[in-house]
């Protein structure tokens, strides 16, 4: 799985949700926001948090939070 694709905060659900300490990422079925959506979330949140954008969401901001996150986890792949 890709690092992307992980879970930021990974859990099981078995009946309730359990807090794993070790996760197959491969074979274990996993809730939860992925790192790429929850970059992408942070980053619309810093552009909408800027006063000159304030109360015009676009695609053209959509696509730039996406291109951050993407790049955020590109320069971490690396490392």
């Amino acid at each position: 799985m890709k690092n992307a694709d992980k879970p930021i905060n990974p859990y099981m659900y078995n009946g309730v949700v359990q807090r794993e300490k070790t996760v197959d990422w491969d074979n274990d079925i996993l809730y939860g926001l992925t790192k790429r959506e929850h970059f992408a979330a942070m980053a619309m949140q810093g552009l909408c948090a800027n006063p000159k954008y304030a109360g015009s969401l676009n695609a053209t901001m959509v696509s730039c939070a996406i291109s951050l996150a993407d790049e955020l986890l590109n320069q971490l792949e690396e490392q």
